[in-house]
């Protein structure tokens, strides 16, 4: 798992590798949320904890799913960054602290995507 990181990372794609880094980040802190939280009765949380691993999820499947339009990409991933900083922000006494570093992981996946396609270069 970490050599395929490594290759995307490689082949020259620091946007993806940031936006893996930002899910599995949330993927961490709600799974050790969820078994701190969960089992003591606070069912209510679950909804809570599972936000930030769909935004991040959402990003993944933008990135994915919209190669084409770019500009489009861009702006859903700025959009989800922000929403995940603001979940941030309303849950900075309880949960929100610990989902900041796969915030700002997300922001910088966003920032890394190019807006236009690298243009190839015609050696005739």
């Amino acid at each position: 798992m970490i050599r395929r990181l490594l290759t995307v990372v490689a082949r020259g794609s620091p946007s993806k590798f940031s936006l893996w880094t930002a899910h599995g980040l949330a993927w961490v802190v709600s799974v050790g949320f969820a078994v701190l939280v969960l089992p003591a009765g606070d069912i209510d949380a679950a909804p809570a904890l599972a936000a930030p691993v769909a935004l991040t999820g959402l990003a993944l499947l933008s990135i994915r799913h919209l190669d084409e339009r770019r500009f489009i990409r861009k702006t859903l991933l700025f959009i989800f960054a922000f929403a995940l900083f603001g979940f941030c922000w309303v849950g900075i006494l309880s949960v929100g602290l610990f989902y900041s570093p796969a915030a700002i992981a997300l922001l910088l996946g966003a920032i890394l995507v190019p807006v236009r396609a690298k243009a190839s270069v015609d050696q005739s």
